[in-house]
């Protein structure tokens, strides 16, 4: 599903949606890790999660930005 299909039927004014349900994330994604957020914005879908699965996102999940969660999630949400 494309980022643009999610938008259109959600608020004029939402710029990004945070999705944290594991069975939204694979449908969405295709990612099978553990521990994951997905945060889609207009353009892009970025993919946080543990440093431990980032080379497993990155192959199942070839079209998102792969987002290493160091610290917290809110400070790597920050960063992007």
């Amino acid at each position: 599903m494309k980022n643009c299909e999610v938008f259109k039927y959600l608020p004029k004014g939402v710029y990004y949606f945070l999705i944290t349900s594991p069975k939204n994330i694979r449908f969405l994604t295709g990612f099978t890790g553990d521990w994951s957020v997905l945060l889609l914005s207009r353009r892009n879908k970025y993919l946080l999660t543990d440093s431990r699965f980032t080379e497993q996102a990155g192959k199942e999940s070839s079209d998102c930005i792969i987002v290493a969660v160091t610290k917290t999630i809110s400070s790597s949400l920050k960063s992007l």
